[in-house]
């Protein structure tokens, strides 16, 4: 019995000198963490600080992670690291909000704009996406007048671009312009594209309703109008309705089946589509954009195949976009198809600045990369990139893996009238849409082909000439003078004889 009390005794010596342990351990970590700075979310300003200088900040080892939003790069790190960089940029450190890393989230702003509603820190905006640190659960779909939508999240990842400024990815640069390029750009027509979204605003142009009938039927019109187009409709079944796609087509003139898509959707909603859809912004300027492409780009004479497409069915589900590549994988066309241009939404912005977005997959920089030059040499844009793509028709198009690109403005997350019916022609900017529109003229143009006028090799040429009394000679040659135009089509002349 004693020694049964001896050995309970140790044990309740051991597990007394356990508990001290544990204890003590406690302890000692509770001091290490209050010796700790103090660790905070920041949003640090980069607006167009260049690629090299935003590369050093990235690579700052005091940053937890980082996630690039346009003009701003959000951080995690610790208060000295952000007191040192607030002496050499603007650094504002979001104290009010805990640190919680493992409720952090990525918002798309899909259908959805009231951040406001979500149990949620803000931590930045940028493109498309808010970054989020949630405080409780959220819904999974968002009420809007007669609307219902999902609501999607994305897993965090640090380290992450969800929009990128083009000048703090290659750096501000401006070459001198292509002359035949410019010529085209030039036949832009700002206030004819804000005449074509005035019209179409004037009709509720639902789906489901009468008067998107009034405007298909005014976009063959007008397209039927452009020397060269071959129009007509596509139809696909949505919901037991029938709805049509409007596709204006010319042929290449040298490669015809090299094919280049310009599209944007003619359809509208709002938040009561029964008393208006007016949908000037979305998407009448879009629509407008390609009709107006389409005047520009059919007089060139292109060489490659252009499809103009104006698609029905977007705001149910991207039904038109995706109707159209099925007709496409279907006649075994789908492998002709180079370019996909769509313009979603081109002609709002909320101040001075002409922001546009270009949004695509990576695997599509290459086109991004013509577009931002095109930016810095034919506009006044201020171009941002975004390389995590929804929500709009080039989505049906990378995922049957064309080379699809969104135009968007970058201010679209901020639209107050989005699928309002309030969403009228007052809202729309005719140098935004114009500037937005430039742009891709100019790439598309480049990329389809065109005649050109043809500069001769240099090699030296005597010419001579005397002056005749015949009155039907050219004034020039009688006044022994010749303009450089004249002397150019005159040396083609020669080079084609020889």
């Amino acid at each position: 019995m004693e020694e049964r009390k001896k050995n309970n005794r140790n044990l309740t010596m051991r597990a007394a000198l356990l508990v001290r342990l544990v204890l003590v351990a406690a302890l000692c970590s509770f001091f290490a963490l209050a010796q700790q700075p103090a660790r905070f979310y920041a949003q640090i300003d980069i607006d167009g600080i260049g690629p090299a200088s935003l590369d050093r900040l990235k690579a700052n080892p005091g940053f937890a992670w980082w996630v690039e939003m346009d003009q701003i790069l959000v951080v995690l790190a610790e208060a000295p690291v952000l007191a040192n960089l607030g002496k050499q940029q603007k650094v504002t450190v979001l104290r009010d909000i805990p640190v919680k890393p493992e409720q952090l989230s990525v918002l798309r702003f899909d259908h959805f704009r009231d951040v406001g509603a979500l149990d949620a820190y803000v931590l930045g905006r940028g493109g498309r996406f808010a970054l989020l640190q949630l405080r409780s659960t959220p819904p999974k779909t968002h009420h809007d007048g007669e609307h219902k939508h999902p609501l999607y999240f994305d897993a965090f990842q640090p380290n992450r671009v969800l929009a990128a400024q083009s000048a703090n990815r290659v750096g501000a640069r401006k070459r001198a312009v292509d002359p035949a390029i410019q010529a085209l750009v030039n036949q832009v027509d700002g206030d004819r594209w804000l005449a074509d979204v005035t019209t179409l605003a004037g009709w509720n142009r639902h789906s489901f309703g009468t008067e998107i009938d009034d405007a298909r039927d005014w976009l063959v019109a007008q397209f039927s109008q452009i020397d060269g187009l071959t129009v007509s409709t596509e139809d696909f079944d949505l919901s037991g309705t029938t709805l049509q796609n409007v596709v204006a087509r010319i042929d290449g003139t040298t490669t015809p089946d090299r094919w280049y898509v310009i599209g944007a959707h003619y359809d509208s909603t709002s938040n009561n589509t029964s008393a208006a859809a007016p949908g000037a912004e979305d998407n009448a300027s879009g629509t407008a954009g390609v009709l107006e492409m389409a005047r520009v780009l059919a007089a060139m004479e292109p060489e490659s195949t252009i499809i103009f497409m104006c698609y029905s069915g977007e705001e149910q589900g991207l039904h038109g976009s995706q109707s159209h590549v099925n007709r496409l994988i279907s006649d075994n066309d789908l492998d002709k198809v180079q370019i996909v241009l769509t313009m979603d939404m081109i002609g709002y912005t909320n101040d001075n600045d002409l922001d546009v977005l270009l949004e695509t997959e990576q695997r599509v920089s290459w086109l991004v990369n013509l577009l931002e030059t095109a930016a810095f040499d034919y506009t006044d844009l201020r171009s941002v990139v975004s390389y995590n793509p929804f929500g709009s028709d080039h989505i049906p198009y990378l995922n049957a893996g064309l080379d699809s690109l969104l135009v968007i403005e970058n201010d679209y997350t901020s639209y107050p009238s989005y699928h309002r019916t309030t969403d009228t022609i007052q809202n729309v900017n005719l140098a935004m849409g114009r500037e937005s529109l430039k742009m891709n003229v100019a790439v598309m143009a480049d990329q389809i082909g065109f005649p050109r006028t043809r500069i001769p090799a240099w090699q030296p040429w005597l010419i001579r000439w005397r002056a005749s009394p015949d009155a039907s000679a050219p004034d020039q040659v009688v006044d022994r003078i010749i303009n450089v135009l004249d002397f150019v089509s005159m040396v083609n002349d020669l080079n084609t004889a020889r």
